[in-house]
């Protein structure tokens, strides 16, 4: 101290540590420190979850939404500060300075060693899910998220090639035609390559593209709008999913709204003050329920009630008397609406033409489209009605070959009797009609060139 003279002070732990970076970056290897880092943040989210108060968890969040503001930027150095950032702020809602130290002095090893450029990018929903488990008190969930988020930072010998990925082919609620078509793809499928893949139900098109993204999936079925904007982080996600492929268009879907005959329900003028089931947790018929129905300027809760349930339970409800109306978007004729139709008359509602128009131009994928008549008993008249696309989709990885024999398989055998096809409906060949801006999977895209596809 200046004219005082010089004393021995108390040393700060994270200056002793940070002085040993300078040895270590040359002897300290990553596999080294993520298995020092795995064990040290794994104790943090344990210690966090019992202790942290609600001023030590308002932070993570706050950091969270900087985080989807710098991956919107596409500002990934921002994003890796952030990243720090949080790992410190959970580390120290543990209440423990030396295991706050510990991991902030560890990450940054890390990323001495490895170089940011070679650093794996920051996924956003794993910090919010380690948020919610610290949040929630939940330990044990907390320090497992983080042990998978460090397990996949692991650095891959470049001599190897290995690519891992689950054997299931997202689908839609029981009873709807993502689930059907799932089933038909699942099977000509399995015939036709080396993939034998497992039906797996989920909400629908928005659930499907972000397990594909997170590779819980090894194909799924999505409507083309809602791919596209997974891909570009826009409407429903809030983060983008560069990663999902195209491998092939498939049938379009068409928006059924329907109710029973003996009802007052003639259009969906009618539905207002009603209740009304606009679709399953995690797929698009809500979505695109709600649009119809704004257009009929109707909001949801102020001019009608609306049921978030799986096909099969709301037709159910529908029959009982527990629903007024279903929205669904299907794949030709459904099952339990026929079986429906056939133990009391339904009535299909149209979309107005004006409105169709009025919709159409508003979202650029979607078509007026019409329901044939005779698709269900009594139905004796065509009703007009959107059209949304529909698309296979994989993550990116999935190997070439793979890709090549799913693309091949199900356009091999679009004539083929019992296979994907409805009767009545057209296979959708969009590839030479437009870009969607997804890519194409490199494998899928040899096949298309070979059949002059493109």
């Amino acid at each position: 101290q200046h004219g005082r003279g010089t004393f021995v002070g108390t040393p700060d732990i994270k200056e002793i540590l940070g002085s040993t970076l300078w040895h270590l970056n040359d002897t300290a290897n990553v596999q080294d420190i993520l298995e020092a880092l795995r064990g040290v943040e794994m104790l943090a989210a344990s210690l966090a979850a019992g202790r942290a108060a609600p001023l030590d968890t308002a932070p993570l969040r706050t950091i969270i939404e900087k985080m989807k503001a710098a991956m919107r930027r596409n500002d990934a150095q921002n994003l890796s500060d952030l990243e720090m950032d949080f790992h410190e702020a959970m580390a120290l809602s543990t209440h423990n300075k030396l295991l706050a130290h510990l991991v902030i002095f560890l990450r940054e090893l890390l990323l001495n060693v490895r170089g940011a450029e070679t650093g794996t990018k920051p996924e956003v929903r794993v910090h919010e899910q380690i948020a919610w488990a610290i949040q929630e008190g939940n330990g044990a969930q907390a320090s497992a998220i983080v042990e998978e988020n460090l397990n996949s930072r692991t650095d891959t010998p470049p001599e190897q090639d290995l690519v891992i990925y689950y054997d299931g082919l997202g689908t839609g609620s029981i009873g709807g035609s993502f689930y059907s078509l799932g089933q038909e793809l699942a099977g000509l499928i399995s015939r036709c390559t080396r993939i034998q893949p497992v039906v797996k139900t989920t909400g629908g098109g928005i659930d499907n593209v972000r397990l594909t993204q997170e590779r819980r999936l090894v194909v799924s079925i999505s409507q083309i709008d809602v791919a596209i904007n997974a891909f570009n982080g826009k409407g429903d996600f809030c983060d983008p999913s560069p990663d999902i492929r195209v491998l092939c268009y498939l049938p379009n879907l068409g928006l059924q709204i329907s109710t029973l005959e003996s009802s007052e329900i003639h259009s969906l003028d009618d539905l207002r003050g009603k209740t009304i089931a606009i679709g399953a947790q995690g797929g698009a018929s809500s979505r695109v329920a709600k649009r119809v129905l704004r257009s009929y300027n109707l909001e949801p809760e102020k001019d009608y009630k609306p049921m978030i349930y799986p096909f099969s339970t709301a037709v159910e409800m529908l029959h009982h008397g527990n629903g007024d109306a279903v929205f669904f978007l299907s794949i030709g004729q459904s099952n339990a609406l026929v079986e429906l139709g056939c133990h009391r008359p339904l009535r299909l509602l149209p979309i107005a033409e004006d409105k169709l128009r009025s919709l159409t131009e508003r979202h650029t994928y979607w078509f007026a489209d019409r329901i044939e008549a005779n698709t269900y008993p009594g139905q004796t008249e065509e009703v007009h009605t959107l059209g949304i696309p529909t698309v296979l989709i994989c993550h990116k990885d999935l190997p070439n070959q793979d890709a090549y024999a799913i693309a091949s398989a199900v356009f091999d055998n679009i004539q083929v009797p019992g296979s994907i096809m409805f009767k009545g409906r057209e296979f959708a060949r969009l590839h030479t009609n437009f870009d969607t801006g997804i890519p194409i999977h490199p494998g899928a895209r040899q096949y298309f060139r070979e059949m002059d596809l493109l």
